[in-house]
């Protein structure tokens, strides 16, 4: 059930961690902008594969890493197919798919932006990537 990963850092709701299976390799990359603008920190989010398999579809949060609360908003405009996670606590901290036909590997990558308060808590993100139609 996709809305369980709405509650707590970790959730029971998903098989462990595929990105190195056999069904493609995943990478993960974010990249924190070194300039903070109007008390606000930002970072790009990118979520690709290294071979011609990709994923089906998503979901990402962010949260303190301190706390495991919701922490940042995703900025606009989202990438194609994707929208708010609005099942989730705070909406803005969470996108997720919201089709069967979306597709990302390394020649669609899916890019994201992040935008959290200028403090001194740290951004966690937390992906979850659909391989399959049964398969998170």
């Amino acid at each position: 059930e996709i809305s369980g990963s709405c509650y707590g850092v970790f959730s029971d709701s998903h098989l462990p961690n595929q990105a190195k299976s056999a069904q493609g390799t995943f990478q993960i990359l974010p990249q924190e902008e070194t300039n903070s603008v109007d008390g606000y920190k930002f970072a790009n989010l990118t979520i690709t594969s290294t071979d011609v398999n990709g994923f089906l579809g998503f979901l990402v949060k962010t949260f303190d890493m301190d706390t495991g609360a919701p922490l940042g908003t995703f900025q606009f405009p989202l990438p194609a197919y994707t929208v708010l996670f609005d099942s989730c606590p705070n909406k803005y901290s969470a996108v997720s798919h919201f089709t069967k036909n979306g597709y990302w590997n390394k020649e669609n990558p899916l890019k994201l932006r992040i935008k959290w308060p200028d403090t001194a808590k740290d951004l966690g993100i937390q992906v979850f990537l659909v391989e399959t139609y049964r398969v998170w």
